[in-house]
Parts: structure tokens; C-alpha cells; sequence
């Protein structure tokens, strides 16, 4: 079914958003035990044993192709075992493709999502195309399952009308104001703490100092061989060349002529008559690394996990592959190092392996294909006071200038209210303390202006009535009233509310209709989100098998 889409043409950008489009589950409603995380031998996870790469290949294609975390993966496995529960039949052939295009509305657009995850799939492990197309086509099924699940389970998601009017209300109100803002960059009071004034402190902030498991590991590079080129085609079109060079511009220089800085990016197509050969060499090279990648997924089995690392077994694979064995250096998850010749995303991966899993999958690196090997692990530690002394001073020196910031801005507040509350303006006592007098245009709050988005916005901002942080505060107000000092960025601000206008609307209007869609949608999340916590009690955490 996939491939017959796949015929339908071909396309060089990703749709992202087509993807985050049906990939429609709120993970972020509900927490998991992140230790099922962790190694150990034959972890279960609802029935799924998370040490075994071929058991959790179908739920790490969450993070393949949608970039979820590994948390989220573990939920991805919580509900598909739901759905498996509830007997929820898996979409395929004819009718995933017709699922599918309700969710993405044409058969091009379909195309080309489809088209996008098989390259993915490509570069993340499928050693061929019909590879690739079974994994996406189980990832898009398995995806529309879950849909139909949190359809049977979260019922109709009713929302009050009246409550959609008020906020429809909310956002279309204008709002006049006038404010006075003072800046912190003069502000700079001596502050200099003891020895047990700083050490004091640390205590209390010293979890931010955690430095998280150092992993040393090494790497080996795998080059393609003839065999690889066999089925690389000898040309390309350019919209696959341009493709190639936006997919992989992180990682792409050739000589004069770095892909990962925009200003060369900007110019493809003169690149591409100027260099086309040089790009096309390199387009086959790596093509030909996803094929080499593929084969030694394969011959990788000859190195057993479960026979743990063999210093002579891997140097006769190595050997016979061609490749060395190059040390990295030990880093943690905060700071890989991006001058190695392996990019930064696949470093990343070493932080997968331990002692159990000490060998990783293989990844194709531009025109190298890469297999990192465990070395050591050193555990998580907070280091002491006098390792990172200098960062935890600027770090109390910073908070206590804030605090007395605030603390002065609210001093000069209660001289801005008296003045009001004696009938000034507030031109005539603000300048004078030292603040700067704005007064914005006119502005809804679905539209508050730019200089006011540091304030910090309340509650859930995808919820239809969430106010804009000025707004939260001006809407208490009554005409003439002053906030209370605001936190602007580096700034505090005070806002007065010169007038109020709110709109009339009924629950029958068509522009409230949008309002109680999403109030509908937003409603039926939250159920979904309790049922599936009730169903998978708090409890539930990966055991050990004997």
C-alpha cells in the first residue's frame, strides 16, 4: 500500500508538520516511571522486554520519526498495550490509506509524508527500502490506533458554551494602558558574600550543578565498498540533491564550501551548477553508506550482545571490515563536543550503551558508516563548592541582585500609588523616580504587543482562554488601577489601565465556533489522559526477570 503512495512522486521537503499533524496523542498529560529507563537485564514493561533492541524496535520509531523522548516511548508502549487490550484492529493496506488521507486531506500531501519517514527510516538502521516502508507503515498504523483509542475512551469532551463566549470576549478586548518601566543595567549594588554566606547557598542550589553519567566510549568507520554502490544510481534529479543538502547541511562541507552556515544554504542552486559533481559524488557516497549501514546491521549479529565485549572478537570484525577502533573523548549528555569527526546527533547515541548494551546499532554518518563501542560509565555526581566556585558565585551574585532589584522597584511602586492615590499623573512622579513612560497603541488580548511577551503568560497556553502575562493582571483592574511590579525580561513595569472595551457575542456565533472546538478538543485530552492513569496505576514499573 505505502509503496504504491510512495510511486506518487517525488519531494524534497519534510512535513513535518503533517507528521505532528496525525501523530495526535497528548503525551505531556501524564507522567511514567522514568527508572524503566535505566539498564538491567530482561526489564518488562507491559509485557515488553526493554533490554531487547528487536522487542523495542517498534516503539523507539516514536523517537525515530516524531523525535519524542525516551519517556514518552514507554508511554507509547502503555497505550499501544491499551489498545491491544481493548482489541483495537490495526489499519492496513486500503484502509490505512484511507485513514490516512482524512487526516492529511490529498493523496500528495500523503506522498510525501510517507516518503519523508522512509528516508528517515533509512538513515536510522532499515538496510532497505521494503525495510523502511514496513516500519513506517506499522508507526503510522500503530499511530491511528492510538487515535481510535483516545476516541473510545474520552467520549465527546462537552464544552459549556458560555464559557466559550467569555473567552472568545477575553481574547477580542482592547485594552488602553500607559506604563513605566524601570531598568536593572544601573542597578548594581556591591555584593560580596563570605565563604559561609556562598557555601550556605550552594547547598540549597547545588542540584543544578548536577553533572550527569560521563560516558567514555569508542567508534569505528566503516567506508562503503563497491558492492555498497551497486544500486546508488549514477544520477540524481535536483530536487533530490537539494533534499540531500537540507536533510544533511549540519554535517556537509566540501571544499570552499560549507552547507552548515545559511548563507551557503541560501544559495543552492548556484551551487549546484557551479559543483554539481562534487555534490553528486558526495550524494552517492552517502547513499551508499546507508546501504554499507544496512549490510552491517546484518553482519553485527556476529557480535552477540549477550556474549558481552570480546577485545579480540571486535578486533577481528573490525579487521575484517576494514575499520579501527578510535577512542572518544568521555563527555556527559550537557556537552558533547561538536570539533569530532562524528557530528554531535550521532554522538549522542553513546549515552544508549552500558554494560549489557555495549555495542551500538549502526549509523550512517555522511559517507561513513559509524558503530560506537562502551567503554566505561562514570555515575552522576554533584561536584563540590570549590569545583565550580566561580559559577556559583556569579550565580548568587546574580540572585541577590535581583532580589534587591525587585525589592527596590517595589519600594518605588508604593511612591508611584501615593502619587496616583493624590491625583498626579503618573508623567509627573514616575521620571522623576527614574522610569521610562510608554503608552502603546491600543491592543487585543489575542494581540499584545512584542515589548510585553516576557511577562509571563498564566496557566496552559494552548488552553482557548490562557491570558497573555500583562493581561492576567490588567483584567482584575478597574479603569485607572496599577498593577502590581511585573517582571519584563531584565526590567520591572508597571501598568495602568486607562479603559477597558469588551465585545458582545452569543454561543451561535460563527466566531465562537473555533473557541468551542478547541475547548471540545482540549476537554477530551484531559479525559483520555485520566483514564489511561487510572487504567496504569502509579505503581506499574518495569520488573526483573530471573
Amino acid at each position: 500500500m505505502i509503496i504504491a503512495i510512495q510511486a506518487l512522486g517525488k519531494y524534497h521537503k519534510l512535513l513535518l508538520g503533517a507528521l505532528l499533524g496525525i501523530t495526535v496523542v497528548s503525551f505531556v498529560f501524564f507522567g511514567v516511571w522514568s527508572g524503566a529507563q535505566g539498564g538491567g537485564a530482561g526489564k518488562q514493561y507491559f509485557g515488553v522486554n526493554l533490554n531487547d533492541p528487536r522487542a523495542m524496535e517498534p516503539y523507539r520509531d516514536l523517537a525515530v520519526f516524531s523525535g519524542r523522548r525516551d519517556g514518552d516511548v514507554l508511554q507509547y508502549i502503555r497505550q499501544i498495550a491499551l489498545a491491544n487490550q481493548a482489541q483495537i484492529p490495526a489499519p492496513v493496506g486500503e484502509q490505512l490509506r484511507s485513514e490516512l488521507l482524512k487526516e492529511l486531506k490529498t493523496a500528495d500531501a500523503l506522498g510525501r509524508l510517507v516518503e519523508t519517514l522512509v528516508e528517515v527510516a533509512r538513515r536510522n538502521g532499515s538496510p532497505s527500502n521494503a525495510d523502511a516502508t514496513a516500519r513506517v507503515e506499522r508507526y503510522l498504523s500503530n499511530t491511528l490506533r492510538i487515535r481510535r483509542l483516545q476516541t473510545a475512551l474520552a467520549g465527546p469532551g462537552y464544552a459549556v458554551p458560555h464559557e466559550a463566549v467569555l473567552a472568545w470576549r477575553l481574547q477580542n478586548t482592547l485594552w488602553e494602558i500607559e506604563t513605566a518601566t524601570l531598568s536593572s543595567e544601573t542597578f548594581n549594588p556591591e555584593i560580596k558574600p563570605d565563604d559561609a554566606t556562598l557555601a550556605q547557598y550552594y547547598e540549597t542550589v547545588k542540584e543544578d550543578y548536577r553533572i550527569p553519567p560521563v560516558v567514555t566510549a569508542s567508534y569505528a568507520a566503516f567506508a562503503p565498498s563497491e558492492a555498497d554502490f551497486k544500486d546508488v544510481p549514477t544520477t540524481a534529479t535536483e530536487e533530490e540533491l537539494q533534499a540531500f543538502i537540507l536533510n544533511n547541511h549540519e554535517t556537509l562541507v566540501l571544499p570552499g564550501l560549507d552547507f552548515r552556515k545559511p548563507e551557503v544554504r541560501s544559495k543552492l542552486d548556484e551551487h549546484l551548477k557551479n559543483r554539481r559533481a562534487d555534490i553528486l559524488k558526495l550524494w552517492r557516497e552517502t547513499r551508499a553508506a546507508e546501504n554499507l549501514a544496512g549490510r552491517l546491521s546484518v553482519l553485527l549479529e556476529q557480535l552477540p550482545l549477550l556474549d558481552g565485549y570480546n577485545e579480540k572478537q571486535t578486533k577481528k570484525f573490525l579487521e575484517a571490515n576494514h575499520a579501527a577502533e578510535t577512542l572518544l573523548p568521555a563527555f556527559h549528555k550537557d556537552n558533547i563536543p561538536g570539533d569530532l569527526p562524528v557530528p554531535a546527533r550521532i554522538l549522542a547515541n553513546i549515552f544508549e550503551l552500558n554494560n549489557e548494551t555495549w555495542r551500538s546499532n549502526v549509523y550512517p554518518s555522511g559517507a561513513k558508516a559509524i558503530v560506537f563501542f562502551h567503554k566505561k560509565t562514570l555515575p552522576a555526581r554533584i561536584p563540590d563548592l570549590a569545583e565550580v566556585r566561580e559559577r556559583a558565585l556569579a550565580a548568587y551574585v546574580a540572585h541577590e541582585r535581583s532580589t534587591l532589584f525587585n525589592k527596590h522597584a517595589i519600594e518605588l511602586g508604593e511612591k508611584l500609588k501615593s502619587a496616583l492615590a493624590a491625583g498626579k499623573s503618573l508623567a509627573e512622579v514616575a521620571t522623576p523616580l527614574g522610569f521610562k513612560l510608554n503608552k502603546p497603541a491600543p491592543f487585543k488580548t489575542s494581540e499584545v504587543p512584542a515589548e510585553f511577551y516576557a511577562i509571563e503568560t498564566s496557566f496552559d497556553p494552548s488552553h482557548p482562554s490562557a491570558l497573555p502575562g500583562i493581561v492576567r493582571y490588567l483584567s482584575v483592574l478597574p479603569e485607572g488601577g496599577l498593577t502590581p511590579v511585573l517582571k519584563n525580561g531584565a526590567s520591572a513595569l508597571y501598568a495602568r489601565l486607562l479603559k477597558k472595551s469588551e465585545p458582545a457575542a452569543s454561543s451561535t456565533a460563527p466566531e465562537v465556533q473555533p473557541i468551542l472546538a478547541r475547548a471540545t478538543a482540549l476537554n477530551q485530552n484531559l479525559a483520555y489522559a485520566s483514564i489511561i492513569a487510572s487504567l496504569t496505576p502509579p505503581s506499574t514499573k518495569p520488573e526483573e526477570q530471573p
